[in-house]
């Protein structure tokens, strides 16, 4: 029997517990293992990937299978797509199937939790207060407030502005193919007139995530404008397309913003919801750049014992990339910062060159979010281009192992010292000692030093050339002494210590 005692909500964000948990009992069985296998599906189509995992139960049966971090990596941020309204890619369909393993039924079939048939994932992650209990999607984020963003409504965007936003619906459609909707936007201009453009967007299954170009010439309201009108502001709310009074989330406004700004670049990025969102970088930007150098010296071929070593190379890799720093200019409000600083967070940023997409990294080390009055925030930033980097590797250099004309000479040393007693003259009457010890071949001489065992100084004999050497001591005392080998001027073995003996 296999129970499952903990599943995840309808809806969970990648970087938050994502957690399966099952109860099996029959825990003697031999090779008992609980094995589940995650598929990820797009909203609608086919699985596109697939992840097997196995664990032993505990002593309690119970075999959790966190999965958060697998099912966050197998969704990629990608661009959003050409068009005013886009279906998102930060969303995906998982189903988990399950299966109890033993050596007695090694490959039984998998099964599927009836309540699973669809869970839904969303590649981000908020704070924990905002998710624990999931009370995210219950209470704050409502079927009539699906803007997939934290920065509040009333923004001030430039009429130019080319940006996103992102609609997540959470609310189940009984009817999906007939409740089709529409964005609604009303145009209100200084002259206390408005105008209204709807656009229609395809609905898919349940749990979609949308990307809007919400710029006011994406939504088709600057080729409304007549002559001598100046657009105020603009509000965005999702409809019912037959029946306009129903409404499926809340107002956004758009205020519009006609201060000249000079040199202004467009960041955008996706934020902890999955969303998307933008901010302009306002004025020129402080250009730096960085460059590194990395030497290696190596030789080349191989090296072997005896032989001369192969000519030596030095390889040099050149980094170099450019720097930025600027300012996003002032906000309004302390809302607004606290939004910004989900920029500093994202995996991916980019600004839009030429039409094309370039990814931004954000080099920030530490920020002060200053604050010149109750309405006048600012928020520098720092970043790089990965396009601006270069690396440069010189040919190999050839420096040459050169030639020593130094002659390394091996001086061994001597082993075996041996004092004997020798008498010599008309009865003995004349004694003296032979000393001596091993012949070293590369030896030319050998240095003796002796001396009385009570004292400190050592007598020194140097230039030995015959072995046995006589030596004569005075007699009643015990000595120490010790010989070295002399190969040739400045080469010389170290000293062996002879045994002390007693005259």
């Amino acid at each position: 029997m296999l129970v499952a005692t903990h599943r995840p909500h309808k809806l969970s964000f990648t970087k938050n517990p994502i957690v399966w948990r099952f109860i099996t009992n029959n825990l003697t069985d031999a090779g008992l293992r609980i094995e589940v296998k995650l598929v990820m599906y797009n909203e609608v189509g086919s699985p596109f990937k697939e992840y097997i995992v196995s664990a032993k139960p505990d002593a309690a049966g119970a075999a959790t299978f966190a999965l958060e971090d697998i099912i966050d990596s197998m969704i990629e941020y990608k661009y959003p797509a050409a068009g005013t309204i886009t279906k998102s890619e930060s969303i995906k369909r998982v189903n988990l199937f399950y299966r109890r393993i033993t050596n007695a039924a090694p490959n039984p079939d998998f099964s599927i939790l009836p309540e699973e048939t669809d869970l839904y994932v969303i590649k981000g992650g908020i704070e924990n207060f905002y998710w624990d209990y999931n009370n995210y999607f219950i209470n704050w984020h409502t079927p009539n407030k699906p803007w997939a963003t934290w920065f509040p409504q009333n923004r001030f965007v430039a009429i130019d502005d080319e940006f996103y936003i992102s609609l997540l619906f959470v609310n189940d459609f009984a009817s999906p193919d007939l409740d089709p909707r529409h964005i609604r936007t009303i145009a209100e201009f200084t002259d206390g007139t408005t105008a209204t453009v709807d656009t229609p967007f395809v609905y898919e299954g349940l749990y979609l995530m949308y990307n809007i170009k919400a710029n006011a010439k994406a939504l088709g309201i600057t080729a409304i404008v007549a002559a001598g009108r100046t657009l105020y502001r603009y509000k965005m709310q999702v409809v019912n397309t037959s029946v306009p009074s129903i409404v499926y989330s809340d107002v956004y406004t758009f205020y519009i913003d006609y201060r000249m700004f000079y040199s202004t670049r467009l960041f955008h990025y996706y934020n902890s919801l999955g969303g998307l969102d933008y901010v302009r970088v306002l004025g020129d930007a402080e250009e730096g750049y960085n460059r590194s150098f990395s030497d290696v010296e190596k030789m080349a071929g191989s090296v072997e014992v005896g032989s001369a070593a192969d000519t030596q190379y030095m390889q040099t890799a050149i980094t170099r990339y450019n720097s930025f720093k600027s300012d996003v200019g002032y906000r309004h409000t302390s809302a607004e910062i606290v939004a910004l600083q989900e920029l500093l967070n994202s995996g991916f940023i980019w600004q839009v060159f030429a039409h094309g997409n370039r990814r931004v990294w954000l080099t920030n080390k530490a920020n002060r979010l200053l604050q010149n009055s109750d309405t006048k925030f600012n928020f520098p930033l720092e970043w790089r281009y990965g396009f601006t980097e270069v690396v440069f590797t010189p040919p190999a250099a050839a420096l040459g192992v050169g030639v020593d004309s130094n002659t390394y000479v091996s001086c061994p040393v001597t082993a075996n010292l041996v004092a004997a007693f020798q008498t010599y003259g008309s009865g003995g009457t004349i004694a003296f000692y032979d000393m001596s010890w091993d012949v070293v071949g590369a030896a030319t001489s050998y240095t003796m030093e002796y001396k009385k065992s009570t004292d400190t100084a050592w007598t020194v004999v140097t230039g030995i050339t015959t072995v046995p050497y006589g030596l004569n001591v005075p007699a009643g005392f015990t000595y120490n002494w010790r010989v070295k080998s002399v190969c040739g001027v400045g080469y010389e073995s170290n000293y062996v210590n002879g045994t002390d003996f007693t005259n």
